[in-house]
């Protein structure tokens, strides 16, 4: 997360760079995604 929304990286390079597939950053990535999105609904319900 920190390096594709605060370093400006694509999830390509961001595979590239951590020697993973990129399918599985995207996965991680929405995984991570589906998690703040679950914080920030509990903490305003």
């Amino acid at each position: 997360m920190i390096l594709h929304y605060y370093n400006g990286k694509t999830l390509k390079s961001i595979a590239e760079l951590m020697d993973i597939s990129y399918s599985y950053v995207k996965l991680l990535h929405s995984k991570a995604l589906k998690v703040l999105r679950e914080i920030i609904y509990d903490q305003t319900s």
